[in-house]
């Protein structure tokens, strides 16, 4: 009676609402799905899929529209749909041709949507997007299964040996060998003569043919183990090393240039091709071989010198790496892809490189594996060679740790600080000096003489005033005064090789005669200041015109390689030089024998002084010569008597400078004698720090940040905070013995260099 009493529309219409709604539920399912598959995903595939599609190898912007993952990891500005929401979707605002961002489907891919088209997106996005394409989930281009079924990504297993018998067994291999015969119905081939069998094993460990003598004594070894002999021998053979270290220098392409636009040379990479052949030769391990080449230096950090010596070399593995255009800074990135592509074909057989840019498309290996190991190497400071924009190598790393190098060094390095502690010392009181001659002059200078010459011109010595050209004839001396001829370098610096004659007479008293030359060229100019031929110690000065009694420091005793060819100079000029032959020396000019010769500096003069030894009158004679001719300017030239007493002033300059010529041996001493530290092309650490996804491989357009770890493939295991590179980390985890590649892929190598083909015929790809 109460139900009878309710209106009937109150009662049934809120039932059938229900019914309807649960009802809808499947029938919209149904819907959707049909409405992708007739609607969306033609269009898609007519107008989307030839630029977006990871099945086709093209995902322009990272994008890719042929699943459902696809659009939800997006592109390289994210998620490509929100569901649900129009104005949120990077897809709705492409097909739009909004002004900013990209305009998809581009012009040359048809140009874009018709309208009815961009609405159909848009009823899709805002109904939910839903798509059935739901792939098996995958790791880089495999799904689990296919991962857990692919056999060499499978732990090494315990192998039954085939039972078989037989003269003919001598090992478990013969047993695998023979049992695959039986099967195939097949004979063994008749097993070679001995002749045969020595060149073909000799040709194989050492790559030389046996000599005569080593057959002849072969032939006639009658001993059981003749074979085991002969191989024996030939392991103990350098040559072993020598071409079973070719074929790894193969793998981890050694080359002595560096690969970048000029293949610039590489100092010290012959380092490592010579530690390879002797790992061969001394028998290592492999997992031990595989460490030192990834962290030889951390891992003998705190061992022995040679130890830590040997690891050094070991890694320039990496530092070998190809460099790449023209400046080798700026392109780092492709440094280390080349890295992570050696490692991980040479060590694992695996294309890891090829997910530098998008997952591996037919490997477990994602981007994010990739820039995993980047992370690590790019925390590794490379040795860089030289290229052509930076011609100088550096970070070259040195052979000794720091501590090594200070006990070794500091003995040496007590003594040459010790040394140069007392050459500063002269050095300041010879600019004392020189600042002393300047006070004493600069109130007793007179010009004796000055002039200009024209290239290729010569000029007597003379005063340019007709009325006192005679100034060079009665010229009244003290003894410690000075007389200076200076050479300038005139505009166009067109002084560089000018002829100096110079002659002082004494006026009465002994007659003396000093001559330039024959003073200077009596012992090859053996000193600065140069004695006389009279036993006066300071007679004449060869000078760094620019500064006050500067004396030039540095003697070359054999300029431009030329014997005979002596020089004093600073840095390349101002300069004093003579030949001191009885021939004439080709250099850049003619020069004759017995002759002297001033080169100034761009930016003043050079000179030469004469010092007076006694009180009385002298009279100069003189011819100075452009010997080089070529210039413009020609040369400027200039004498000049100081008036002032120099001698206590030179006196204690030419003790200081014994002393400094006395202490300059002595360093120079030292030097050849102290160790000369030694540097390898190779590895160490850099700035620890994680890096960031490339987009596309693009280093100028970042993603997230990847922390450095192993591959996710074997366990994903992570560097540890305070653990430097991670380089370390990742030698043990290359050479772990629950590692199923890496013995495989180097088993593989062995039997395709003994046998010319691997049992895996792709030596480098052990993936799918």
């Amino acid at each position: 009676m109460l139900f009878g009493r309710l209106h009937p529309v109150r009662f049934v219409v809120p039932m059938l609402l229900s019914v309807v709604w649960l009802c809808s539920a499947n029938a919209d399912a149904e819907t959707d799905d049909a409405f992708f598959e007739s609607r969306i995903r033609p269009l898609l595939t007519e107008r989307c899929l030839n630029c977006h599609s990871a099945d086709k190898g093209k995902t322009e912007g990272g994008l890719a529209l042929d699943s459902k993952l696809g659009w939800e990891k997006g592109g390289d500005s994210g998620a490509a749909m929100v569901p649900g929401n129009l104005d949120e979707s990077l897809l709705i605002q492409a097909v739009l041709y909004g002004d900013d961002g990209p305009k998809m489907p581009p012009e040359d891919a048809g140009g874009k949507l018709q309208d009815a088209e961009i609405a159909l997106l848009k009823q899709w996005i805002q109904q939910g997007a839903n798509d059935p394409r739901n792939a098996a989930a995958k790791r880089g281009g495999m799904t689990e299964e296919q991962l857990r079924d692919w056999w060499s990504f499978q732990p090494l297993q315990p192998c039954a040996v085939p039972e078989i018998e037989g003269a003919d067994v001598r090992n478990a291999i013969d047993r695998f060998t023979g049992a695959r015969l039986v099967s195939a119905g097949l004979q063994r081939a008749p097993e070679a003569d001995r002749r045969s069998l020595i060149r073909r094993v000799t040709y194989d460990l050492t790559g030389l043919p046996p000599t005569p003598s080593e057959v002849d004594s072969f032939l006639a070894d009658s001993s059981p183990q003749y074979y085991h002999a002969l191989i024996e021998r030939l392991l103990q053979s350098p040559r072993y090393g020598e071409r079973w270290g070719r074929h790894w220098l193969d793998l981890v392409r050694y080359a002595d240039t560096a690969g970048e636009n000029t293949d610039h040379p590489i100092p010290d990479a012959w380092r490592f091709r010579n530690w390879v052949i002797e790992a061969f030769n001394r028998d290592i391990p492999y997992d031990q071989f595989v460490r030192e080449q990834i962290a030889g230096d951390l891992l003998h950090a705190d061992d022995t010198p040679d130890r830590y010596r040997e690891g050094v070399i070991g890694t320039g593995f990496l530092a070998i790496a190809r460099r790449f255009d023209h400046d080798i800074d700026k392109f780092t990135h492709l440094t280390v892809e080349d890295t992570i592509d050696t490692t991980g074909k040479t060590f694992l057989g695996l294309s890891i490189a090829c997910a530098r840019c998008h997952d591996h498309k037919y490997d477990p290996i994602s981007t994010k594996d990739y820039y995993a190991l980047y992370g690590i190497l790019n925390s590794t400071r490379y040795a860089f060679p030289g290229c052509e924009a930076k011609q100088q190598p550096r970070d070259l790393v040195p052979l000794q740790s720091d501590a090594e190098w200070a006990r070794i060094n500091e003995p040496y390095q007590v003594q040459l600080s010790a040394i140069d502690a007392e050459l500063k010392t002269l050095t300041m009181a010879l600019a004392n000096r020189a600042r002393e001659f300047q006070a004493q002059s600069s109130n007793s200078q007179t010009l004796l003489a000055s002039g200009q010459i024209a290239d290729g011109s010569n000029q007597t010595l003379a005063h340019p005033d007709p009325a006192i050209a005679n100034s060079l004839d009665n010229l009244e001396v003290k003894a410690g005064q000075v007389v200076q001829l200076s050479i300038d370098p005139n505009g166009d610096y067109g002084a560089d090789s000018t002829q100096i004659e110079w002659e002082i007479q004494e006026l009465g008293g002994a007659s003396r005669k000093w001559n330039l030359l024959e003073d200077l060229l009596a012992d090859g100019v053996a000193e600065n200041p140069h004695k006389d031929r009279y036993d006066n110690e300071i007679t004449w000065l060869l000078l760094d015109g620019r500064m006050p009694l500067s004396l030039l420091p540095e003697k070359i005793p054999e300029l431009s390689n030329q014997p005979g060819l002596v020089a004093w100079r600073s840095g390349d000029n101002p300069a004093v030089f003579a030949n001191t032959t009885e021939n004439p020396i080709a250099v850049w000019t003619t020069l004759p024998s017995k002759t002297l010769f001033v080169h100034p500096a761009p930016d003043g003069p050079v000179a030469i002084a004469w010092v007076s030894p006694f009180d009385g009158r002298i009279s100069i004679r003189g011819r100075i010569a452009d010997a080089h001719p070529g210039g413009n300017s020609g040369i400027g030239w200039r004498m000049d008597h100081f008036a002032a007493d120099h001698s206590t002033l030179l006196n204690e300059m030419k003790a200081a400078i014994a002393r400094q010529t006395l202490l300059v041996a002595k360093r120079n001493e030292v030097v050849a004698l102290s160790p000369v530290r030694e540097f390898a092309y190779a590895v160490t650490e850099a700035v620890t720090a994680n890096a960031k996804q490339h987009m596309r491989g693009d280093p100028e357009k970042l993603g997230d940040e990847i922390p450095r770890r192993w591959l996710e493939l074997f366990g994903g295991e992570a560097v540890a905070p305070a653990a430097g590179s991670g380089r370390l980390q990742l030698a043990n985890w290359m050479s772990d013995s629950n590692n199923p590649l890496v013995s495989r892929v180097m088993v593989n190598r062995i039997w395709q260099h003994h046998f010319g083909k691997g049992l895996v015929q792709t030596p480098n790809d052990f993936g799918t």
